[in-house]
Protein backbone atom coordinates (compact mmCIF):
# COMPACT_ATOMS: atom_id res chain seq x y z
CA UNK A 1 0.00 0.00 0.00
CA UNK A 2 3.07 2.59 0.50
CA UNK A 3 4.62 1.88 -2.57
CA UNK A 4 0.83 2.52 -4.31
CA UNK A 5 0.68 5.66 -2.63
CA UNK A 6 3.72 6.55 -3.24
CA UNK A 7 3.57 6.65 -6.57
CA UNK A 8 0.00 8.09 -6.96
CA UNK A 9 1.43 11.29 -4.90
CA UNK A 10 3.81 13.71 -6.36
CA UNK A 11 4.58 15.46 -2.00
CA UNK A 12 6.59 12.16 -2.12
CA UNK A 13 8.04 9.84 -5.04
CA UNK A 14 9.94 6.89 -3.32
CA UNK A 15 13.93 6.69 -4.22
CA UNK A 16 16.21 3.43 -4.12
CA UNK A 17 16.41 3.57 -0.39
CA UNK A 18 13.21 4.39 0.83
CA UNK A 19 11.87 1.10 -1.66
CA UNK A 20 14.67 -1.23 0.01
CA UNK A 21 13.81 -0.69 3.87
CA UNK A 22 10.19 -1.83 2.80
CA UNK A 23 10.89 -4.42 0.77
CA UNK A 24 13.54 -6.09 2.91
CA UNK A 25 11.27 -8.57 4.13
CA UNK A 26 10.82 -10.55 1.23
CA UNK A 27 14.27 -11.97 1.90
CA UNK A 28 13.45 -15.20 3.32
CA UNK A 29 9.78 -15.01 2.79
CA UNK A 30 7.32 -17.70 0.90
CA UNK A 31 6.29 -15.73 -2.13
CA UNK A 32 2.85 -15.48 -1.65
CA UNK A 33 0.15 -13.89 -3.33
CA UNK A 34 0.76 -10.12 -1.11
CA UNK A 35 4.76 -10.67 -1.75
CA UNK A 36 4.13 -11.45 -5.44
CA UNK A 37 1.93 -8.19 -5.83
CA UNK A 38 4.58 -6.29 -4.35
CA UNK A 39 7.19 -7.53 -6.14
CA UNK A 40 5.58 -6.87 -9.42
CA UNK A 41 5.12 -3.37 -8.55
CA UNK A 42 8.73 -3.09 -7.38
CA UNK A 43 9.81 -4.56 -10.74
CA UNK A 44 7.52 -2.15 -12.57
CA UNK A 45 9.23 1.21 -10.48
CA UNK A 46 12.61 -0.11 -11.39
CA UNK A 47 13.49 2.43 -14.39
CA UNK A 48 12.66 5.32 -12.33
CA UNK A 49 14.59 3.96 -8.99
CA UNK A 50 17.51 3.84 -11.39
CA UNK A 51 17.26 7.32 -12.08
CA UNK A 52 16.54 8.45 -9.10
CA UNK A 53 19.12 6.14 -6.87
CA UNK A 54 21.31 6.11 -4.76
CA UNK A 55 23.08 3.30 -7.00
CA UNK A 56 24.21 0.57 -4.15
CA UNK A 57 20.28 0.63 -3.06
CA UNK A 58 19.10 0.49 -6.75
CA UNK A 59 21.19 -2.37 -7.03
CA UNK A 60 20.48 -3.78 -4.02
CA UNK A 61 17.00 -3.76 -4.96
CA UNK A 62 17.60 -5.58 -8.07
CA UNK A 63 19.18 -8.47 -6.21
CA UNK A 64 16.65 -9.21 -3.61
CA UNK A 65 13.91 -9.29 -6.29
CA UNK A 66 16.25 -11.56 -7.85
CA UNK A 67 16.61 -13.75 -4.40
CA UNK A 68 12.77 -13.84 -4.27
CA UNK A 69 12.87 -15.41 -7.47
CA UNK A 70 14.75 -17.97 -6.16
CA UNK A 71 12.11 -19.43 -4.04
CA UNK A 72 10.42 -20.62 -7.21
CA UNK A 73 12.35 -20.02 -10.57
CA UNK A 74 16.12 -21.16 -9.56
CA UNK A 75 17.24 -20.89 -12.97
CA UNK A 76 16.43 -17.68 -13.52
CA UNK A 77 18.03 -16.62 -10.82
CA UNK A 78 21.48 -17.03 -11.49
CA UNK A 79 21.47 -15.16 -14.85
CA UNK A 80 19.95 -12.09 -13.25
CA UNK A 81 22.50 -11.93 -9.96
CA UNK A 82 24.87 -12.08 -13.18
CA UNK A 83 23.34 -9.27 -14.84
CA UNK A 84 23.66 -7.04 -11.58
CA UNK A 85 26.98 -8.23 -11.23
CA UNK A 86 28.27 -7.00 -14.71
CA UNK A 87 26.45 -3.96 -14.14
CA UNK A 88 28.36 -3.17 -10.57
CA UNK A 89 31.96 -4.35 -12.38
CA UNK A 90 31.15 -1.19 -14.63
CA UNK A 91 30.47 1.53 -11.86
CA UNK A 92 32.78 4.19 -12.14
CA UNK A 93 33.35 4.68 -8.71
CA UNK A 94 35.39 2.24 -6.94
CA UNK A 95 33.79 2.84 -3.88
CA UNK A 96 30.19 2.18 -5.36
CA UNK A 97 31.56 -0.58 -7.18
CA UNK A 98 33.11 -2.83 -4.23
CA UNK A 99 29.67 -2.32 -2.09
CA UNK A 100 27.95 -3.54 -4.69
CA UNK A 101 29.94 -6.34 -5.26
CA UNK A 102 29.59 -6.76 -2.04
CA UNK A 103 26.03 -7.10 -2.21
CA UNK A 104 26.13 -9.38 -5.14
CA UNK A 105 28.62 -11.44 -2.95
CA UNK A 106 26.09 -11.72 -0.35
CA UNK A 107 22.76 -12.62 -2.22
CA UNK A 108 25.56 -15.49 -3.83
CA UNK A 109 25.28 -16.99 -0.35
CA UNK A 110 21.72 -16.16 0.48
CA UNK A 111 20.72 -18.13 -2.53
CA UNK A 112 22.80 -20.74 -1.96
CA UNK A 113 21.83 -21.03 1.36
CA UNK A 114 18.04 -21.18 0.07
CA UNK A 115 18.25 -23.82 -2.48
CA UNK A 116 20.45 -25.93 -5.14
CA UNK A 117 21.06 -26.53 -8.19
CA UNK A 118 23.45 -23.75 -9.19
CA UNK A 119 25.91 -25.35 -11.89
CA UNK A 120 29.61 -23.26 -10.40
CA UNK A 121 28.03 -21.07 -7.57
CA UNK A 122 31.39 -22.18 -5.82
CA UNK A 123 33.08 -20.23 -9.04
CA UNK A 124 30.81 -17.45 -8.84
CA UNK A 125 31.47 -16.78 -5.35
CA UNK A 126 35.14 -16.82 -5.61
CA UNK A 127 35.18 -14.36 -8.67
CA UNK A 128 33.02 -12.01 -6.59
CA UNK A 129 35.87 -12.33 -3.22
CA UNK A 130 38.90 -11.97 -5.03
CA UNK A 131 36.77 -9.06 -7.31
CA UNK A 132 35.62 -7.20 -3.59
CA UNK A 133 39.92 -7.28 -2.47
CA UNK A 134 40.93 -5.60 -5.67
CA UNK A 135 38.66 -2.90 -5.11
CA UNK A 136 39.37 -2.42 -1.63
CA UNK A 137 43.13 -2.26 -2.57
CA UNK A 138 42.69 0.29 -4.98
CA UNK A 139 40.31 1.90 -1.93
CA UNK A 140 42.96 1.89 0.39
CA UNK A 141 45.91 3.05 -2.16
CA UNK A 142 43.87 6.44 -2.04
CA UNK A 143 43.32 7.18 1.09
CA UNK A 144 44.18 7.08 4.42
CA UNK A 145 40.84 7.32 6.42
CA UNK A 146 41.21 3.43 6.12
CA UNK A 147 38.19 2.97 8.78
CA UNK A 148 35.78 5.03 6.79
CA UNK A 149 36.40 3.73 3.57
CA UNK A 150 35.42 -0.43 4.87
CA UNK A 151 32.53 0.64 7.41
CA UNK A 152 30.27 0.32 4.42
CA UNK A 153 32.11 -2.78 2.94
CA UNK A 154 31.87 -4.67 6.41
CA UNK A 155 28.10 -3.71 6.34
CA UNK A 156 27.06 -4.82 2.59
CA UNK A 157 29.09 -8.29 3.34
CA UNK A 158 27.00 -8.60 6.82
CA UNK A 159 26.95 -12.38 7.68
CA UNK A 160 27.15 -13.50 4.79
CA UNK A 161 31.03 -14.27 4.27
CA UNK A 162 32.62 -13.21 7.47
CA UNK A 163 36.21 -14.68 6.83
CA UNK A 164 36.58 -12.31 3.94
CA UNK A 165 35.26 -9.75 6.07
CA UNK A 166 38.01 -10.64 8.63
CA UNK A 167 40.70 -10.66 5.82
CA UNK A 168 39.57 -6.99 5.12
CA UNK A 169 39.68 -6.03 8.43
CA UNK A 170 43.76 -6.62 8.02
CA UNK A 171 43.91 -4.16 5.31
CA UNK A 172 43.41 -1.30 7.83
CA UNK A 173 46.42 1.00 8.30
CA UNK A 174 46.81 1.61 11.95
CA UNK A 175 46.55 -0.78 14.82
CA UNK A 176 42.85 1.75 16.30
CA UNK A 177 41.51 1.18 12.51
CA UNK A 178 41.82 -2.09 12.74
CA UNK A 179 40.49 -2.76 15.89
CA UNK A 180 37.42 -0.48 15.13
CA UNK A 181 36.51 -2.66 12.56
CA UNK A 182 36.73 -5.90 14.49
CA UNK A 183 34.41 -4.10 16.94
CA UNK A 184 31.91 -3.29 14.47
CA UNK A 185 32.42 -6.59 12.57
CA UNK A 186 31.10 -8.08 15.65
CA UNK A 187 28.03 -6.09 15.94
CA UNK A 188 26.85 -7.42 12.42
CA UNK A 189 27.45 -11.12 13.35
CA UNK A 190 25.32 -10.41 16.64
CA UNK A 191 22.52 -8.78 14.90
CA UNK A 192 22.06 -11.30 11.87
CA UNK A 193 18.44 -12.82 12.08
CA UNK A 194 18.49 -15.91 12.10
CA UNK A 195 21.86 -15.87 13.65
CA UNK A 196 24.17 -18.29 11.66
CA UNK A 197 25.09 -21.42 13.19
CA UNK A 198 28.78 -20.49 12.90
CA UNK A 199 28.22 -16.97 14.15
CA UNK A 200 29.85 -17.39 17.82
CA UNK A 201 33.00 -19.22 16.57
CA UNK A 202 33.49 -16.42 13.55
CA UNK A 203 32.79 -14.05 16.79
CA UNK A 204 35.19 -15.59 19.01
CA UNK A 205 37.81 -15.66 16.70
CA UNK A 206 37.58 -11.92 15.36
CA UNK A 207 37.90 -11.34 19.13
CA UNK A 208 40.88 -13.38 19.91
CA UNK A 209 42.67 -10.73 16.75
CA UNK A 210 42.31 -7.58 18.08
CA UNK A 211 45.22 -6.39 19.33
CA UNK A 212 44.54 -4.76 22.42
CA UNK A 213 42.07 -5.25 25.76
CA UNK A 214 40.47 -2.14 24.96
CA UNK A 215 39.37 -4.14 21.66
CA UNK A 216 38.37 -7.23 23.39
CA UNK A 217 36.22 -5.72 25.44
CA UNK A 218 34.37 -3.91 23.35
CA UNK A 219 34.01 -6.94 21.13
CA UNK A 220 32.85 -8.39 24.42
CA UNK A 221 29.62 -5.90 25.15
CA UNK A 222 28.83 -5.52 21.40
CA UNK A 223 28.19 -9.02 21.25
CA UNK A 224 26.21 -9.61 24.49
CA UNK A 225 24.22 -6.07 23.55
CA UNK A 226 22.95 -6.78 20.49
CA UNK A 227 22.93 -10.62 20.64
CA UNK A 228 19.02 -11.84 21.63
CA UNK A 229 17.88 -15.46 21.95
CA UNK A 230 14.95 -15.24 19.84
CA UNK A 231 16.91 -14.63 16.36
CA UNK A 232 16.86 -18.18 15.68
CA UNK A 233 19.82 -20.38 13.90
CA UNK A 234 22.32 -20.73 16.85
CA UNK A 235 21.52 -22.23 20.16
CA UNK A 236 21.31 -19.90 22.90
CA UNK A 237 22.87 -21.93 25.81
CA UNK A 238 25.54 -21.25 28.52
CA UNK A 239 27.04 -24.15 26.44
CA UNK A 240 27.03 -22.47 22.91
CA UNK A 241 28.10 -18.56 24.90
CA UNK A 242 30.72 -20.38 27.23
CA UNK A 243 33.64 -18.18 25.05
CA UNK A 244 31.61 -14.83 25.70
CA UNK A 245 30.76 -15.91 29.36
CA UNK A 246 34.02 -15.96 30.12
CA UNK A 247 35.00 -12.72 28.62
CA UNK A 248 32.84 -10.82 30.37
CA UNK A 249 34.09 -12.62 33.71
CA UNK A 250 37.44 -11.89 32.96
CA UNK A 251 37.57 -8.60 31.70
CA UNK A 252 40.33 -6.30 33.38
CA UNK A 253 38.85 -2.92 33.47
CA UNK A 254 35.78 -2.93 36.15
CA UNK A 255 33.73 -0.32 34.35
CA UNK A 256 33.91 -3.43 31.28
CA UNK A 257 33.26 -5.78 33.19
CA UNK A 258 30.71 -5.39 35.19
CA UNK A 259 28.45 -3.84 31.84
CA UNK A 260 29.53 -6.94 29.77
CA UNK A 261 28.57 -9.43 33.07
CA UNK A 262 25.11 -7.42 33.63
CA UNK A 263 24.19 -7.51 30.13
CA UNK A 264 25.21 -11.65 29.71
CA UNK A 265 23.04 -12.07 32.47
CA UNK A 266 20.46 -10.14 31.31
CA UNK A 267 20.90 -11.94 27.87
CA UNK A 268 21.02 -16.16 29.43
CA UNK A 269 17.84 -14.83 32.15
CA UNK A 270 15.77 -14.24 28.82
CA UNK A 271 16.83 -17.87 27.90
CA UNK A 272 18.06 -19.88 30.16
CA UNK A 273 17.64 -21.49 33.50
CA UNK A 274 19.22 -19.65 36.55
CA UNK A 275 22.02 -21.51 37.91
CA UNK A 276 26.01 -21.21 39.19
CA UNK A 277 27.00 -19.44 36.07
CA UNK A 278 24.57 -17.24 36.39
CA UNK A 279 24.99 -16.90 39.96
CA UNK A 280 28.85 -15.65 39.45
CA UNK A 281 27.83 -13.19 36.57
CA UNK A 282 25.62 -11.31 38.98
CA UNK A 283 28.49 -11.68 41.74
CA UNK A 284 31.34 -10.42 39.34
CA UNK A 285 28.41 -7.62 38.21
CA UNK A 286 28.41 -6.38 41.75
CA UNK A 287 31.96 -6.62 42.46
CA UNK A 288 33.03 -5.06 39.57
CA UNK A 289 30.38 -2.00 39.94
CA UNK A 290 31.94 -1.35 43.82
CA UNK A 291 35.60 -1.37 42.24
CA UNK A 292 35.36 1.43 39.59
CA UNK A 293 37.09 4.46 40.69
CA UNK A 294 35.77 6.78 38.60
CA UNK A 295 33.03 7.66 40.48
CA UNK A 296 31.18 9.58 38.08
CA UNK A 297 31.22 6.16 35.84
CA UNK A 298 30.41 3.97 38.55
CA UNK A 299 27.08 6.35 39.26
CA UNK A 300 26.16 6.39 35.71
CA UNK A 301 26.96 2.51 35.04
CA UNK A 302 25.50 1.37 38.15
CA UNK A 303 22.16 3.09 37.00
CA UNK A 304 22.38 1.72 33.57
CA UNK A 305 23.25 -1.80 34.83
CA UNK A 306 19.61 -1.50 37.61
CA UNK A 307 17.68 -0.49 34.40
CA UNK A 308 18.60 -3.38 32.19
CA UNK A 309 18.83 -6.32 34.68
CA UNK A 310 15.57 -4.78 36.61
CA UNK A 311 13.00 -6.62 34.08
CA UNK A 312 14.65 -10.31 34.90
CA UNK A 313 15.09 -9.63 38.73
CA UNK A 314 14.66 -6.61 40.50
CA UNK A 315 15.91 -7.79 43.71
CA UNK A 316 19.62 -7.60 41.06
CA UNK A 317 18.69 -4.18 39.87
CA UNK A 318 18.27 -2.83 43.18
CA UNK A 319 21.33 -3.81 44.42
CA UNK A 320 23.27 -2.22 41.33
CA UNK A 321 21.00 0.89 42.16
CA UNK A 322 22.45 0.99 45.91
CA UNK A 323 25.82 1.15 44.52
CA UNK A 324 25.55 3.93 42.10
CA UNK A 325 23.58 6.07 44.96
CA UNK A 326 26.12 5.26 47.64
CA UNK A 327 28.65 6.57 45.88
CA UNK A 328 26.48 9.41 44.45
CA UNK A 329 25.99 10.44 48.08
CA UNK A 330 29.18 9.94 49.83
CA UNK A 331 31.58 10.86 47.10
CA UNK A 332 30.00 13.09 44.84
CA UNK A 333 27.62 14.66 47.93
CA UNK A 334 24.48 13.42 46.40
CA UNK A 335 24.62 15.15 43.09
CA UNK A 336 23.62 13.75 40.20
CA UNK A 337 26.08 15.28 37.75
CA UNK A 338 27.49 13.90 34.14
CA UNK A 339 31.16 14.02 34.22
CA UNK A 340 31.50 17.16 31.90
CA UNK A 341 29.22 19.19 34.27
CA UNK A 342 30.67 18.48 37.39
CA UNK A 343 34.53 19.41 35.93
CA UNK A 344 33.26 22.44 33.97
CA UNK A 345 33.67 24.42 37.53
CA UNK A 346 37.27 23.33 37.63
CA UNK A 347 37.80 24.14 34.04
CA UNK A 348 36.47 27.30 34.08
CA UNK A 349 38.79 28.24 37.56
CA UNK A 350 41.79 26.88 35.87
CA UNK A 351 41.36 29.01 32.95
CA UNK A 352 41.10 31.69 35.16
CA UNK A 353 44.29 31.37 36.97
CA UNK A 354 45.89 30.67 33.96
CA UNK A 355 45.37 33.63 32.51
CA UNK A 356 47.05 35.08 35.45
CA UNK A 357 50.46 33.27 35.60
CA UNK A 358 52.84 35.01 32.79
CA UNK A 359 52.82 38.26 34.86
CA UNK A 360 52.63 36.19 38.01
CA UNK A 361 49.46 38.15 39.25
CA UNK A 362 47.94 35.15 40.82
CA UNK A 363 48.24 34.55 44.34
CA UNK A 364 48.85 31.93 46.78
CA UNK A 365 44.89 31.90 48.24
CA UNK A 366 44.62 31.29 44.60
CA UNK A 367 46.78 28.71 44.43
CA UNK A 368 44.78 26.69 47.16
CA UNK A 369 41.73 27.65 45.98
CA UNK A 370 42.27 25.43 42.77
CA UNK A 371 44.35 23.03 44.37
CA UNK A 372 41.12 22.31 46.31
CA UNK A 373 39.08 21.78 43.78
CA UNK A 374 41.11 19.39 42.04
CA UNK A 375 41.53 17.18 45.31
CA UNK A 376 38.22 16.84 45.37
CA UNK A 377 37.68 15.73 42.17
CA UNK A 378 36.53 11.82 42.51
CA UNK A 379 37.90 10.51 39.01
CA UNK A 380 41.52 9.31 39.79
CA UNK A 381 41.74 9.88 35.29
CA UNK A 382 40.23 13.65 35.79
CA UNK A 383 42.09 14.65 38.78
CA UNK A 384 45.01 14.05 36.97
CA UNK A 385 43.95 15.88 34.00
CA UNK A 386 43.41 18.63 35.75
CA UNK A 387 46.57 18.66 38.16
CA UNK A 388 49.01 18.28 34.37
CA UNK A 389 47.18 20.88 33.36
CA UNK A 390 48.07 23.03 36.15
CA UNK A 391 51.36 22.09 36.02
CA UNK A 392 51.43 22.65 32.21
CA UNK A 393 50.14 26.19 32.53
CA UNK A 394 53.28 26.88 34.79
CA UNK A 395 55.01 25.32 32.35
CA UNK A 396 54.07 27.82 29.52
CA UNK A 397 54.84 30.56 31.45
CA UNK A 398 58.00 29.82 32.44
CA UNK A 399 57.77 28.70 35.70
CA UNK A 400 59.41 25.18 35.67
CA UNK A 401 60.08 24.82 39.21
CA UNK A 402 56.22 25.21 40.35
CA UNK A 403 55.50 23.03 37.43
CA UNK A 404 58.11 20.37 38.74
CA UNK A 405 56.92 21.15 42.38
CA UNK A 406 52.98 20.22 40.87
CA UNK A 407 54.22 16.99 39.53
CA UNK A 408 56.16 15.55 42.52
CA UNK A 409 53.87 16.43 44.41
CA UNK A 410 50.23 15.49 42.78
CA UNK A 411 50.70 13.69 39.81
CA UNK A 412 54.37 10.82 39.83
CA UNK A 413 52.57 9.98 43.81
CA UNK A 414 49.01 9.17 41.89
CA UNK A 415 50.30 6.92 39.23
CA UNK A 416 53.15 5.17 41.14
CA UNK A 417 49.76 4.05 43.23
CA UNK A 418 47.82 2.93 40.47
CA UNK A 419 50.97 0.92 39.11
CA UNK A 420 50.98 -0.82 42.28
CA UNK A 421 47.44 -1.55 42.78
CA UNK A 422 47.73 -2.80 39.19
CA UNK A 423 44.26 -0.59 38.33
CA UNK A 424 43.10 -0.22 34.89
CA UNK A 425 42.66 3.53 35.26
CA UNK A 426 47.14 3.75 35.19
CA UNK A 427 47.57 3.80 31.81
CA UNK A 428 44.58 6.49 30.95
CA UNK A 429 46.21 8.75 33.88
CA UNK A 430 49.71 8.62 32.16
CA UNK A 431 48.57 9.36 29.34
CA UNK A 432 46.40 12.24 30.82
CA UNK A 433 49.47 13.58 32.57
CA UNK A 434 52.14 13.20 29.47
CA UNK A 435 52.56 16.86 28.91
CA UNK A 436 53.50 17.91 32.23
CA UNK A 437 55.43 14.98 33.80
CA UNK A 438 57.89 15.38 30.50
CA UNK A 439 58.78 18.61 30.75
CA UNK A 440 59.21 18.08 34.97
CA UNK A 441 60.74 15.18 34.85
CA UNK A 442 61.42 13.80 31.45
CA UNK A 443 63.70 10.93 32.57
CA UNK A 444 60.52 10.09 34.93
CA UNK A 445 58.46 10.22 32.12
CA UNK A 446 60.48 8.30 29.56
CA UNK A 447 60.47 5.12 31.93
CA UNK A 448 56.51 5.37 32.04
CA UNK A 449 55.51 5.99 28.23
CA UNK A 450 57.36 2.35 27.90
CA UNK A 451 55.53 0.75 30.44
CA UNK A 452 52.42 1.57 27.75
CA UNK A 453 51.58 -0.36 24.82
CA UNK A 454 52.58 0.79 21.52
CA UNK A 455 49.65 3.02 20.27
CA UNK A 456 49.53 4.52 23.83
CA UNK A 457 53.05 5.29 23.82
CA UNK A 458 52.97 7.25 20.69
CA UNK A 459 50.02 9.32 22.05
CA UNK A 460 51.54 10.42 25.36
CA UNK A 461 55.11 11.03 22.89
CA UNK A 462 52.88 13.21 21.19
CA UNK A 463 50.88 15.17 23.41
CA UNK A 464 54.64 15.92 25.12
CA UNK A 465 56.09 17.06 22.38
CA UNK A 466 53.09 18.87 21.64
CA UNK A 467 53.48 21.30 24.78
CA UNK A 468 57.44 22.36 24.23
CA UNK A 469 56.92 23.14 20.29
CA UNK A 470 52.70 24.38 20.46
CA UNK A 471 53.36 26.03 24.02
CA UNK A 472 50.42 24.52 24.81
CA UNK A 473 48.74 21.73 27.37
CA UNK A 474 47.43 18.73 25.41
CA UNK A 475 44.33 19.43 27.02
CA UNK A 476 43.83 22.86 25.34
CA UNK A 477 42.27 23.40 22.14
CA UNK A 478 45.22 24.66 19.71
CA UNK A 479 44.87 28.37 18.56
CA UNK A 480 43.83 28.65 14.74
CA UNK A 481 45.94 31.63 14.40
CA UNK A 482 49.07 29.40 14.69
CA UNK A 483 50.36 26.72 13.01
CA UNK A 484 50.47 23.17 15.18
CA UNK A 485 53.83 21.81 15.58
CA UNK A 486 51.92 18.66 14.64
CA UNK A 487 50.11 19.52 11.31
Amino acid sequence: EWLKISLATTDHLANARDVLRVIRPLRGMQLTTQAQAVRDLTNSILPHLEETGPTVEYLQVRLLLATADCRQKIADTQGKILEVYWESHAQEDISIRAESLCHCLATVCDARAQSVGWSDKESIEETLRNDVLECVNVLLLNTAAHDEILHPILEALGSCDWELAQQITLLANTVERRNQLRVQLVKILAQSTPLPGWAAAATEAITRDCEDEAAKAACCINWWRHVRDDQGGLPFTVVSMSYFIKLALDLPRAQDRGWACALAYERLMTGCESGPLLEELKATTLSSLRSISDCFECVEISLAVATKVAAMSSDFGEKCLEIGEEVRRIKLGGRALAREVGLAPVRLALSAYAGLLPNSLHRSEDTSRLSRLISDIPSPVSRCEMWSAMAGWFYVAGNVQECRALVNQHILPELHQLEQDDDSDFAACVLATADSVFVARSATAEQLFKKLKDEDRDQAIVRAVRIVLDRLPWSEPRRKDRRSCLA
